[in-house]
């Protein structure tokens, strides 16, 4: 039988001698939000959402971050598993639904889609806040992005869903940022102060 004190011991090689998986998870989420964000506030047309969104939310977001947080989950991180698990799922989700279904959904189908994610995202801006600035801002506007987009969706409304993409934009840069800083500082040996 396994003892409380062995399962600390093993947490503790795996966490001192595994990589960080957050720059890979918030890299692997914010490249594709980034495009698709574009596409909301009316920078890239609507195409881009088969073309170019949907390929790299199934891979880079979608695959990219289940990885992340499986590696996570190693490290006994339960913010990281449930964040990257999470978004992972979203990015594969949101491939199928625009490749599948969204040519036949009703703006409410898209609005409940939306506003599932802006609720959990809510919910991890609230523990995000114990964690770090940076990872708080991300956040955010994540869920301020989610909010948007559903109000935008049960609106049918472009101008609202214009500002989501710009908000989204916002989020994107800010987790390309934490993602950035947490890497170049572990590359470089400097003790993070961004998260």
């Amino acid at each position: 039988m396994t003892t409380t004190a062995t399962r600390n011991a093993t947490t503790t090689a795996v966490t001192a001698t595994s990589a960080d998986p957050g720059p890979l998870g918030l890299a692997g989420f914010a490249a594709p939000f980034l495009v698709l964000s574009f596409v909301n506030a009316g920078v890239l047309d609507v195409s881009a959402l088969v073309a170019t969104v949907v390929p790299i939310g199934l891979f880079y977001g979608g695959l990219t971050q289940i990885l992340a947080g499986i590696l996570e989950f190693r490290r006994g991180n339960t913010f990281g598993v449930t964040v990257f698990a999470t978004y992972g799922a979203f990015w594969l989700a949101f491939a199928g639904y625009t490749e599948f279904f969204s040519t036949n959904a009703s703006a409410a189908a898209t609005g409940m889609f939306v506003l599932v994610f802006a609720i959990v995202t809510a919910v991890f801006a609230v523990a995000a806040a114990r964690i770090g600035k940076v990872t708080f801002v991300v956040f955010l506007l994540l869920a301020l992005t989610f909010a948007d987009l559903t109000i935008a969706s049960f609106a049918s409304s472009r101008e609202i869903q214009h500002v989501g993409g710009w908000l989204g934009v916002l989020a994107a840069v800010a987790a390309l940022y934490a993602s950035a800083a947490t890497l170049v500082n572990d590359t470089w040996k400097r003790a993070a102060t961004t998260t």
